[in-house]
This record gives C-alpha cells, sequence and structure tokens, in this order.
C-alpha cells in the first residue's frame, strides 16, 4: 500500500531463507552419503515463507478493501506478482530435462517425449497439481519446491473470502488452535522434511490416510504461520531492535537451521533420556525429538523473527538497497532452482567414477546457472508485472 514503510529487514531474511534452500537442495546430493547433514533443519524456511505470507496480506491489503478494491483487483494483482515465476520456473525445468534427457531417464523411470514435455510445460504454467511423470510424487514436477506456491495461492484465496472478515481475536485464537496441528505433525513425521505430493496417487484413500497424509501435512505447516502473520500485522506487534534486528534475526535463523538433529541420547542419558521416555507414549523417539524442536522452532522462532523484523530498521542506504534486491531475487531463485540440482544430480549418478574436482565444477556450475537464470527471471517478471500493472490500471 503506498505510504506504508518498506521493511527492509524482512526481504533481507526472505533473501538469506531462499539461499538457504539452494544450499540444501544442492548439498542433498552429497552429504547424505557420508551420513550428515549440512542443515539437519533447512526445510524450515518454507514456514518464514509463510509466515511472511501471512503478514503481508494484511499489511498490504488490509486498508485497500475499504478503499473500494474488489476480488478481481486483489486476485488480478496477486497473479501479476505470482504466476510469471510459475511459467519461468516451469520452462526452465523443462529446459533442465531437455539438456539432459537421457540422463534423466537413467535417473527416472518415465522419459517424455517432446511434445509430452511440452504438455506438462503448459500444464505445470497453471500451478495446478500435475501428473507424476518422473515417477516422484511432487506436485509440480519440473519444479519440485512451486508446491510451495500452490499453498501460498491457497491463502490468498482464504485471505480474500474468508480471512480478511474476521476479527483479530479469531485470527489469534486460529493460530493458537493449529499449533495442535504443528506440533501433531512434527512428532510423528519427525520434522517438517516433506512438502505436499501425490501421497495416494493411484490407490483409494481411507480418511485417516488423507489426514495422515503430506498433503495435511502441508496445510498443518501452512496453518500456523498464516495466521500468526496476520494476527501480528493485525496488531501491529514488533520488537524494536534497531539496526540490531537484521544480525539478531539471522543468528536466530542460522541457530534454528544449522542446529545438530535432535536424536536420543544427545541431551540427556539414564532415566531421563528421550529414547526410554517417547517410546512409553507411543512416538517414536527418534521422530518426535526432532519434530518437537522443528515444531518449537516454528511456533516460537518464526513469530518472534517476523516481531524483530517489523520492529528492526536499515539505516546504511546501500545495505537497504541490498536488502531490497535480496527481497525481489528470493522469490525468483526459489521458483527456478530446483531443476539445476535435478540436472547435477542425475550427471552424478552417470558419472560415479568422476574425481571429486569434476563433481565439484559441476555443482559450482550447476549453482551459477541457477543463479543466473534466477536473475533473468526476476527480470522478467519484473517486466512482465510493470506491463500488466499498467494495463490493470487503465
Amino acid at each position: 500500500m503506498a505510504g506504508r514503510p518498506k521493511l527492509e529487514v524482512l526481504d533481507a531474511l526472505r533473501g538469506f531463507c531462499a539461499l538457504v534452500v539452494v544450499v540444501l537442495h544442492f548439498s542433498e546430493n552429497y552429504i547424505p552419503n557420508y551420513g550428515f547433514r549440512l542443515m539437519p533443519h533447512g526445510c524450515l524456511p518454507v514456514e518464514y515463507f509463510f509466515i511472511l505470507t501471512g503478514f503481508t496480506l494484511v499489511y498490504a491489503y488490509d486498508a485497500r478493501w475499504a478503499q473500494g478494491m474488489t476480488l478481481r483487483g486483489f486476485f488480478a494483482r496477486r497473479v501479476i506478482r505470482l504466476q510469471p515465476l510459475v511459467v519461468v520456473g516451469s520452462i526452465v525445468g523443462a529446459a533442465c530435462y531437455l539438456l539432459s534427457a537421457e540422463q534423466y531417464a537413467y535417473r527416472f523411470p518415465c522419459e517424455l517425449g517432446l511434445g509430452q514435455l511440452g504438455l506438462l510445460t503448459l500444464w505445470c504454467s497453471t500451478l495446478l497439481p500435475a501428473p507424476s511423470l518422473f515417477g516422484w510424487r511432487l506436485l509440480h514436477p519440473l519444479q519440485g519446491p512451486l508446491w510451495t506456491l500452490f499453498y501460498i495461492y491457497l491463502a490468498n484465496v482464504l485471505y480474500a473470502l474468508v480471512l480478511r472478515r474476521l476479527r483479530t481475536w479469531v485470527l489469534i485464537l486460529l493460530a493458537v488452535a493449529s499449533i495442535a496441528a504443528t506440533w501433531y505433525f512434527g512428532l510423528r513425521s519427525g520434522g517438517f522434511h516433506c512438502g505436499a505430493e501425490w501421497t495416494w496417487w493411484g490407490s483409494k484413500p481411507t480418511l485417516l490416510a488423507i489426514l495422515n497424509s503430506s498433503n495435511m501435512g502441508a496445510l498443518a505447516r501452512m496453518a500456523f504461520p498464516l495466521f500468526a502473520g496476520m494476527a501480528i500485522a493485525r496488531k501491529g506487534w514488533k520488537i524494536k531492535a534497531g539496526n540490531w534486528s537484521l544480525p539478531i534475526c539471522l543468528l536466530i535463523l542460522t541457530f534454528i537451521f544449522f542446529a545438530p538433529e535432535m536424536r536420543p541420547g544427545v541431551l540427556t542419558t539414564g532415566p531421563l533420556d528421550p529414547g526410554r521416555i517417547l517410546p512409553a507414549l507411543g512416538l517414536s523417539a527418534s521422530r518426535a525429538l526432532n519434530g518437537g524442536f522443528e515444531a518449537a522452532a516454528v511456533v516460537i522462532g518464526m513469530p518472534l523473527v517476523l516481531l524483530l523484523g517489523v520492529g528492526g530498521e536499515i539505516r546504511n542506504r546501500k545495505v537497504a538497497a541490498v536488502c531490497n534486491f535480496l527481497g525481489r531475487y528470493s522469490f525468483p531463485l526459489y521458483c527456478t532452482h530446483y531443476s539445476f540440482t535435478i540436472l547435477q544430480r542425475v550427471w552424478r549418478d552417470a558419472h560415479p567414477d568422476a574425481p571429486w574436482q569434476m563433481h565439484l565444477a559441476t555443482v559450482c556450475a550447476c549453482a551459477l546457472f541457477a543463479f543466473i537464470s534466477a536473475y533473468v527471471a526476476m527480470l522478467f517478471a519484473d517486466w512482465t508485472a510493470d506491463r500488466l500493472k499498467r494495463r490493470l490500471a487503465a
């Protein structure tokens, strides 16, 4: 909304979270082979994106409804903001497949013809859940992380039709109630490492299977951050930390993402060892302890980071410019990078005996192309959005 202050700290944190996701996806191609992960909780940047979505919807759009904004105007603005990068991400994913179609077929059981790939690209450009043709169950087979954007679209629809009409105390109540879902899926799954997928593709789902599916887990991942972000924006809550806000938030997020994986016996021994207590409660000790940590990070850490970010400020103009760029760049990077990690993975599988220097060079080359394609996608999205906004205004 015009006249509202720009929150550069939140932009910088969004860029940092996008970079963490990229590092996670590239590192997963090698790190598990050595028995450890570079970022045990590197899936949690998605929760920051969700809480920022809830905050931004209220912060940027709540007052506009009173000024005459219609449902058509709201959805037009959101589609202009989001959809160009969905299209670009789908095209980049298809291009990466074409660059190494034979190796894709070696790595995955389905080989697509050019016509099939074109139809799949058109379908994925709508962001509707696509058939799982590559043998995996991702909702968006050409650009896996776009499942997040599917749920962000869902959050926008819920906000426009229902949530914007609710009183603030109801949003707070919904946030508190959704904590139970966050803890349930965290303890049951051992964390928030899985996104939405075709969990029951090709089978007849039972009610219990649906409730325990990764798609419901994705809803649980979105629910608390969305409601919490909206409530914080409505109440105007913030923690004033001035110029210290950004480094404090970065430290908190770094601790959350890089904290060691929680396992029984790591924190305590003897009768208080979770490895003894949790099985008695019907929970897997290895899953529940790690899932509990990640649930606590979502319920406590993410609102704390948002409050500090809203109350922070960037006094240095050059630093503020970098923060603004990271905010613009984060979304294109998130929407286009994943297919390059798949391209690097299929090269790894096809060249298992290559020297480590060659593997390192391939990772660096794929990452470089990912960053370049994201920058080009950002320029294209900005150009497209500018033209569409002019038409909308006319």
